[in-house]
């Protein structure tokens, strides 16, 4: 396999995978909560968002250089 196949082939995944997944979640250790007693912590929840135009750039460009790949091979395999 060419370098520009395995290229191609990685953004396409990566394409698909920012469609499939949309974002990144981590949670992060908040101020602690004391009302009497009883104490607990909050844990907000944040969100890394990946962004639908770098999912449709890696999507579209990896299929093109995966065309044109083909497209070099079929010109020089026909005498």
């Amino acid at each position: 396999m060419k370098l520009k196949t395995i290229a191609a082939v990685l953004l396409i995944v990566l394409g698909v995978a920012a469609f499939v997944y949309q974002g990144v979640a981590y949670v992060t250790l908040g101020r602690d909560i004391a009302i009497g007693s009883p104490q607990t912590s909050t844990r907000p929840m944040r969100l890394i968002p990946f962004s639908l135009i770098f999912g449709s750039v890696a999507l579209i460009g990896g299929i093109v250089m995966l065309l044109a790949d083909k497209k070099d091979f079929i010109s020089t395999a026909t005498p």
